[in-house]
């Protein structure tokens, strides 16, 4: 079975953290995680870290085996890795974590990857985990899927029930029915459009992404037939490149507007389709094989100051290190560094030079303190209102070495790539042409690349060659907003665009 084919019914996500710096004084409140006992139960799938009570803590562990166990079934596919999962009872931890649109969140550290979720009744922990974990092991089969597809799939897995034997999947998830109801449906061809971004407006784009999984798993065509074959087609063929609107009509045989018309008919047979999964032996209720440790507030410090980074919260990271010892302890490199890439994001430079230099000197081979290093030396040199050349070598330094040691830091040009669109302002056109060109030798399949090396042709007169790139990004699968950038580019040229 193809692994596209496998993953029509399976999802994960998780979010971790990580933390640390050396800092003559705290200056953000510090996130207090010793007001309750945390532990580690660990499970042949799962770490789970938690503030809950330990039985608490057990049921989650249970469940998440159980949901795993289920989706390996149903799917013949096992996590290659074990996740590392916060369930968090504590409301002001949480929302110092979570992005405030979420219930739950994955992230990948240095470690591994990791999911973050609150710890509630049993019914609200495992709905939230499932869609979690459904995310996960999506990312770890490392296929790139379309945003709609893997919020749809984890919306439509969350719901999923288990007696015995039997897997009832696909029931109609009430939040998302009453979403539908209350802010009506986006058209397919606005939902598939890689362009349209799911934050104008969430609650509807996860209600429609679900309708139209639940759509391909459950519902019949005009013709009779099951739409699954042809949406494993369509993923299948958006995998490989082929752009989104011909891969959809060579895949689905019709037009997005009479696809649009078959998923607005199933809107009446929402609460009487759905699928079962019948297993020849019951899926097991006992509680799993498990460990059970306590667990030091400082690692959990550590683990989530890393997490919130990837978020965007740097204060949040800042006040999570300052719980853990190690922005004042030498021998916690990793720690100090991230630590000092959130004071670099937050232009205290000098603090974020020490704390870099500490974790340097104590593991001037680490990989991954390497990476984190040249982040920091990156951030200081854009954060500047001139671009500081000296730490760019810097940066450039410690990324090679990081990557020599066996790091994927996606290395200075593609940072350089992605921030300034074009190349270092200042930079002869040359120069800027093979920053970006080496960067997308690297990520092919970057489209902020490709509008900026199209930029860059511009700017020296090849207009051609810059068209060919336009035209590129506007048939091709790419992320929210480039295509209609692309679009309007194109159009200054004196190119008419067609629209989707």
């Amino acid at each position: 079975m193809k692994p596209i084919s496998l993953f029509l019914v399976i999802a994960l996500t998780l979010v971790c953290a990580c933390s640390s710096g050396r800092v003559a004084r705290p200056y953000y409140p510090p996130i207090d995680l010793s007001a309750r006992d945390w532990i580690e139960v660990e499970t042949p799938t799962f770490r789970v870290r938690s503030d809950a009570p330990p039985e608490a803590a057990r049921v989650a562990a249970t469940e998440l085996e159980r949901f795993a166990g289920l989706l390996s079934r149903a799917t013949q596919v096992v996590p290659t890795e074990r996740a590392t999962v916060y369930a968090i009872a504590d409301p002001k931890v949480l929302a110092a974590v979570l992005p405030d649109f979420a219930r739950g969140v994955r992230a990948n550290i240095h470690s591994g990857g990791l999911i973050v979720a609150p710890i509630q009744n049993v019914d609200d922990t495992r709905a939230t985990l499932s869609h979690e974990i459904v995310h996960e092991l999506m990312a770890q089969q490392r296929i790139r899927y379309p945003t709609w597809y893997t919020e749809g799939l984890a919306e439509f897995l969350e719901s999923t029930q288990v007696r015995h034997d039997l897997a009832t999947i696909g029931r109609p998830e009430t939040m998302r029915a009453m979403a539908l109801a209350a802010r009506g449906r986006i058209p397919v061809w606005q939902l598939l459009d890689p362009t349209h971004s799911p934050h104008e407006d969430l609650h509807a784009y996860y209600a429609n992404a679900w309708l139209v999984v639940h759509y391909l798993h459950t519902g019949r065509r005009p013709s009779g037939e099951s739409p699954l074959d042809a949406g494993v087609d369509y993923l299948e063929r958006l995998a490989v490149g082929e752009p989104w609107r011909s891969a959809f009509e060579t895949a689905f045989g019709t037009s997005l507007a009479a696809f649009d018309e078959e998923v607005e008919a199933h809107l009446e047979f929402l609460k009487t389709r759905y699928r079962l999964i019948d297993f020849e032996e019951p899926i097991p209720e006992d509680e799993p094989e498990m460990e059970v440790r306590t667990l030091a507030p400082e690692v959990v410090a550590a683990q989530l100051a890393e997490a919130t980074i990837q978020f965007g919260h740097y204060r949040a990271a800042a006040a999570l290190a300052l719980v853990a010892p190690w922005y004042r302890d030498p021998e916690a490199p990793r720690a100090n560094a991230v630590f000092g890439l959130a004071e670099a994001t937050l232009g205290v430079t000098d603090r974020a030079s020490r704390a870099v230099d500490v974790a340097l000197a104590s593991a001037p081979d680490d990989p991954a303190v390497l990476q984190l290093a040249g982040d920091v030396a990156y951030r200081l040199a854009v954060n500047e209102k001139q671009v500081d050349r000296e730490r760019l070598r810097e940066a450039r330094t410690r990324y090679e070495r990081s990557r020599r040691l066996g790091s994927t830091t996606p290395g200075l040009e593609w940072r350089i790539a992605r921030t300034f669109g074009a190349g270092l302002p200042g930079d002869d056109l040359e120069t800027r042409r093979e920053i970006v060109e080496r960067a997308l030798t690297r990520y092919p399949e970057d489209g902020q690349l490709l509008l900026g090396l199209a930029r860059i042709h511009v700017d020296a007169g090849r207009e051609e060659e810059a068209r060919r790139l336009l035209r590129t990004v506007i048939d091709g699968n790419w992320y929210p907003g480039l295509r209609e950038e692309a679009r309007r580019r194109l159009e200054a040229l004196g190119e008419p665009a067609t629209r989707s």
